[in-house]
Formats: C-alpha cells, sequence, structure tokens
C-alpha cells in the first residue's frame, strides 16, 4: 500500500513530515519527501508507480499531479486559512527559511529586509500567489482551491485541528491509514504479526503506546526549546503555533491586497462566508 501526506506550503509541512517519517521509520516503511514537480519529472503517476510499502510526502500538492497516481492509495491532506499562511510566510522567509535552491528566495528575502512589516506583508501576499521556485511556480492557495475534497481514500484536516489538539489529530490520520488498529481484529493481527516477526503479513501496524511516546516528541514546547504556544520567537521556524495570528497584523491595506489578490478564496475554503471578515 502506498501512504500519502499532501500539503501546502506554510501549512506545518515540516513538522507533519517530520512525524510522518518518524513513524515511517519505526515501522520499517521508507519515506520521502518531494516539494516540487521536477523532482518526479512532472509525472507524479510513473513516479509513484515504483514505489510500494512507502509513505510519500508531497508537501507542495497539486491537484493536476496527484490526480495523475493510478496505484492504490491512502492519504491525508492538511490545509491552513491562507491568512496565517501568509503571516508565517513572511517570517520565514525574512528571516529563517533555506535559500538553498530557491534563488528566487534569496531576493525576496532582500527586499522584505528593506522593508517596514506592514509594506513587507504586501510583498509576501504578491509573492506567495506564484510561490515560483527554481523558475516553477508551485501556486499553494490555487492548489488549495482547485483540490477536490471528497476523494474516499483522502482524509481532510485543518492545520487548526492539529493545533487543537495534536494527538487527536495525529490519531484520526494514522487511524484512517489503517496503521493504528483500532478494531479487535485488527488488534489481533497486530498482535499476530508481533509473534510471529513478520513486517508486513497484513500491513504496518502501531500500538497506541508507542504512537503516543513518538507524538509527544513533537510537541511544540519539545520543538521550539520549551516555549508554549503563542510565545513568539521571530527568528524560530516553530514561531508562535497558534491560529489566527493574522489578526494581529492585517492591516485594512493589507486586508485590501490579500482579498484583491485571492477573491473568494477564504469562501471556497469555509473560512469565511464572504469578504466581509
Amino acid at each position: 500500500m502506498l501512504y500519502c501526506y499532501f500539503g501546502h506550503h506554510k501549512a506545518a509541512t515540516t513538522y507533519i513530515s517530520s512525524v510522518v517519517q518518524s513513524i515511517s521509520s519505526h515501522l520499517g516503511l521508507p519515506s520521502e519527501v518531494i516539494f516540487s514537480p521536477y523532482l518526479f519529472d512532472y509525472n507524479l503517476g510513473h513516479y509513484v508507480s515504483n514505489l510500494n510499502e512507502s509513505f510519500l510526502c508531497y508537501i507542495n500538492a497539486d491537484p493536476k499531479y496527484v490526480n495523475q497516481i493510478a496505484v492504490p492509495f491512502r492519504g491525508f491532506h492538511v490545509i491552513r486559512d491562507p491568512r496565517d499562511c501568509i503571516i508565517s510566510a513572511y517570517y520565514s522567509h525574512r528571516n529563517t527559511h533555506s535559500t538553498s535552491g530557491w534563488p528566487e528566495l534569496i531576493e525576496h528575502r532582500n527586499n522584505l529586509l528593506n522593508l517596514n512589516v506592514e509594506e513587507g506583508i504586501i510583498a509576501e501576499i504578491a509573492f506567495s500567489n506564484k510561490l515560483v521556485t527554481g523558475g516553477y511556480p508551485l501556486e499553494p492557495f490555487a492548489s488549495m482551491q482547485k483540490w477536490n475534497y471528497n476523494l474516499p481514500n483522502i482524509l481532510e484536516l485543518r492545520y487548526e485541528d492539529m493545533i487543537n489538539n495534536y494527538v487527536v489529530f495525529f490519531r484520526s490520520i494514522f487511524q484512517f491509514l489503517g496503521i493504528i488498529p483500532q478494531s479487535k481484529t485488527e488488534r489481533f493481527l497486530y498482535l499476530l504479526r508481533k509473534e510471529v516477526h513478520f513486517r508486513n503479513p497484513f500491513k504496518p501496524s502501531l500500538n497506541q503506546q508507542i504512537f503516543l511516546k513518538i507524538i509527544n516528541s513533537y510537541s511544540f514546547s519539545c520543538l521550539a526549546d520549551g516555549r508554549f504556544p503563542g510565545i513568539l520567537n521571530s527568528n524560530s521556524h516553530y514561531r508562535k503555533g497558534i491560529a489566527g495570528d493574522y489578526l494581529n497584523y492585517f492591516t485594512p491595506r493589507i486586508k485590501t491586497k490579500f482579498i484583491e489578490t485571492y477573491p473568494g478564496l477564504l469562501e471556497s475554503l469555509n473560512y469565511e462566508v464572504n469578504d466581509k471578515w
């Protein structure tokens, strides 16, 4: 079985991919992270046809490439309020994100360092619209908007769900994938697999104790040097760890620019009912 995580830039992709890779490693499943179509030669269907019993993290997921997948798979997809994505991107692109292999970010960062916060966020709105990386526009918000949210083999989640309760968030993912046993039959098969020392006679399984140990090692405080969510460090990849932070930054000018650049986006993602927010 192929397992997939589909994410978007600044929707906790580094964090979620790290959790996925840690659990995959424990299960003995190969895992890999891809962030741009050039890594799979613009043919994701062919790329995954060579993967089996693996976990793929596609962290700038574009539905036109996801739709190329023809092999059976189960996965999950995470989006985030685009306004919070913009604020996270502003600080990350200005201060912390690696520029290795991303010449467009070098130019953008130099620009941000010469702008005040309001002007910088407005510049970030324009930059994140296309999010050109190595000459290719990733267009994260367009990908969110065009996504099919009704696929039975993909669990749909939001960053905000994770912030509310990260243990429940990840448990729902790995139960949906069938990796955490749920029913008595699944628990029996897990114990049988463990007893006879087979790696994959049925499917990979993870008991609750090990799951909790792994997940708790990825709490915000563990990753943010003891800080609790809401305590700001603008120079950390794990900057603040809350939802709704855009409320602290969106001035009327920023809101106007956002709506002009992304008309109907928030409504289509059910973050707002109209542009009167």
